[in-house]
């Protein structure tokens, strides 16, 4: 069985080399979540969230977005902002 598989996976890679098939094209789909480049996908928790709007997130991670940059201009602080557990 296992001479099998890997004969039958060795004629699949061929014919998806041979006819430039894409993941997306035969539809598989990762059980772990990985990207293209090995590394696990991971959803970072928000840190901070705007006073009146809690659709308004962000994780802390890249620049300011617009909600902390306009609170900051209207005189508040980055603590002020944090997600308090």
């Amino acid at each position: 069985m296992k001479e099998q598989r890997a004969t039958k996976l060795k004629e699949t890679k061929e014919i998806i080399k041979q006819f430039g098939f894409t993941v997306n094209e035969l539809g598989i789909v990762s059980k772990t979540n990985k990207k293209a480049s090995g590394k696990v996908k991971t959803t970072l928790e928000a840190k901070y969230i705007h006073p009146t709007d809690n659709s308004l997130k962000w994780v802390g991670r890249d620049a300011y977005p617009k909600l902390v940059k306009d609170f900051i201009a209207g005189g508040g602080g980055l603590a002020d902002l944090e997600i308090k557990k």
